[in-house]
């Protein structure tokens, strides 16, 4: 079926769907729902959200506490108690550009994210701990879940589990994933392979929300009191309930299309064992979809960062370079010195890695060169010490006191390097200001000594 705008597009999407997926879409876009939710009602809603202009699209479906959350945090004072909803509105996009809103082109929010992406955000030490111990859950669970199989408390008789590395789609070299674990399963008298993505909550709250959503599960008719498999497909109105978070539910879909396979497993737990383990099922007709969303991405900027084998360099026109320094310029409090210094990186790494014909490392690799002081001297979770913090040195004894001992004396190592690369800049180095990085100084001498 053709449409004529994408509004005409949600307009049938939304006439078709089910009640769930309506209060759904409501959260999606971060509005609130109403008490009372019928069919008709959250229709309305979706309904208004769509058709209202993309100025005030994001409020109009706000209660007027959190227009006047909005309205404190933009302007630094208390709204006043008189105005309405309609008045925080206007109040709130009063002084928003609105031809200049709509001129922003899908292909310059792609390359926005794009470029957003390219550097890692900082985790607190607390989200450090809990990705950390995500990781070391990764065998207990799979010790589980063979465990289940053997008590035949899962329908799957799984003969072996294995951990893989990153994979690319046959004939999309966009297309990557990196599942948990693959599991060697048999089913009727022949093996064939299942994907498994392990998710851990660590935290007690979300250890209950878990709990929770399995207990509605159960209300659901969907779980058994005493058991811990479901099977569902993507396109049930209930599949919420299989996998509660949609990054995660997408995580999934984005593994099964990955390995060009109809089915992956999620299965989550606590501190101790798994609680749950879903087996989702996606539909030919929700994969094909998928697909053809990745295909638009690419389109609409991701292609101009891949490159053929016969391809020396990246080929970017006038148009695509200006999106670039746009959404880099909007990004400059992360990248400092912006597109220059970006530029700046990049020649110089092509440079390095050119007369070894070495293949250019990936942008997040290129960008934080800018910040080379400043990781070198922050804790041992940041990027450039936690590739020393590796390194074959370790006390004769393990405590408290000699871990700190180690980590002083491989920073100290890191900046008397960074100082010695400072002093030694000589005339080969013209080319790299005062101003450059000391990590990209010393990778190019080291690169010029022949040590790599």
């Amino acid at each position: 079926m053709c449409y004529d705008s994408g509004e005409d597009f949600a307009h049938d999407v939304l006439n078709s769907a089910s009640g769930d997926y309506l209060a759904e879409f409501l959260r999606q876009v971060r509005c609130s729902l109403p008490a009372t939710r019928t069919h008709r009602i959250l229709l309305e809603r979706c309904m208004k959200y769509v058709e209202e202009p993309l100025l005030t699209r994001d409020y109009v479906l706000r209660n007027k506490k959190d227009l006047g959350d909005i309205y404190k945090r933009k302007h630094g004072k208390q709204a006043t108690g008189s105005w309405g909803v309609k008045k925080l509105i206007e109040k709130i996009t009063e002084d928003v550009d609105e031809e200049a809103l709509e001129d922003v082109s899908f292909e310059q929010d792609v390359m926005n994210t794009i470029v957003a992406q390219m550097c890692l955000p900082h985790l607190s030490d607390a989200a450090k701990e809990a990705c950390e111990k995500g990781h070391e859950m990764e065998p207990v669970y799979s010790k589980h879940l063979m465990k289940l199989s053997k008590e035949k408390r899962i329908p799957l008789v799984i003969e072996d589990i294995s951990s893989v590395g990153i994979v690319e789609k046959s004939g999309e070299s966009q297309t990557k994933a990196s599942v948990d674990r693959i599991l060697g399963i048999s089913e009727d008298g022949d093996s064939k392979l299942c994907l498994c993505e392990f998710k851990a909550r660590v935290k007690q709250l979300q250890a209950q929300k878990e709990q929770d959503r399995i207990h509605l599960l159960r209300g659901n008719d969907l779980m058994g009191e005493d058991d811990i498999f479901v099977e569902m497909n993507a396109d049930d109105p209930l599949s919420y309930l299989g996998i509660a978070k949609p990054d995660e539910c997408l995580q999934v879909l984005h593994h099964a299309y990955t390995y060009s396979m109809s089915e992956c497993l999620h299965a989550v737990g606590d501190t101790r064992e798994l609680m749950s383990v879903c087996k989702m099922t996606f539909s030919q007709e929700l994969l094909e979809s998928y697909g053809r969303v990745l295909v638009l991405l690419y389109n609409a900027g991701l292609n101009i960062f891949y490159r053929d084998a016969a391809d020396d360099d990246i080929d970017a026109d006038d148009t695509e370079m200006k999106r670039i320094e746009k959404a880099v310029e909007k990004q400059k409090a992360t990248f400092q010195e912006g597109m220059t210094r970006f530029e700046f990186n990049y020649r110089l790494v092509r440079k390095l890695l050119r007369p070894a014909n070495l293949p250019l490392p990936p942008c997040s690799q290129i960008l934080p060169f800018a910040l080379g002081s400043w990781n070198i001297m922050k804790p041992s979770g940041d990027m450039i010490t936690q590739m020393i913090w590796s390194a074959n040195y370790h006390p004769p004894i393990n405590n408290a006191q000699t871990a700190l001992v180690k980590k002083l004396r491989i920073r100290f190592q890191c900046t008397r390097s960074i100082d010695c690369a400072k002093c030694c800049q000589d005339q080969d180095h013209s080319m790299i200001s005062a101003r450059s990085s000391p990590t990209v100084i010393t990778c190019e001498r080291i690169y010029r000594s022949g040590s790599l």
